[in-house]
């Protein structure tokens, strides 16, 4: 098909007698969907943010499901100086990690 409008380019065939008549969608395309007007860059939003890397107290948490998805491990990572701290919740709840991180 790509080759039938690259013909018509050239003047070789009409594009009146092309399937689409010569309205084939380009390579470069870009999408027009999805766009946010009122997006602020991301060099302008860290210039009011704290410095992560610079200052203690900052931390960094993930959890890892146990078997059968009953316990789970919340490792807290402090972003200055990469410190690590574990704990075992006795549960997956909010509540269940809150105890523990509390304690």
């Amino acid at each position: 098909m790509r080759t039938l409008y690259r013909l018509a380019d050239r003047g070789i065939l009409k594009k009146e007698d092309l399937p689409w008549k010569g309205k084939r969608k380009p390579n470069d395309h870009s999408e027009k969907r999805g766009k946010q007007a009122l997006r602020r860059d991301l060099r302008e939003r860290a210039d009011s943010y704290p410095n992560f890397k610079t200052e203690f107290g900052h931390l960094e948490g993930d959890t890892i499901v146990g078997e059968k998805h009953k316990s789970a491990v919340i490792t807290l990572v402090e972003r200055c100086s990469k410190a690590i701290i574990t704990l075992k919740t006795n549960g997956r709840k909010a509540s269940d990690i809150e105890a523990s991180i509390n304690q």
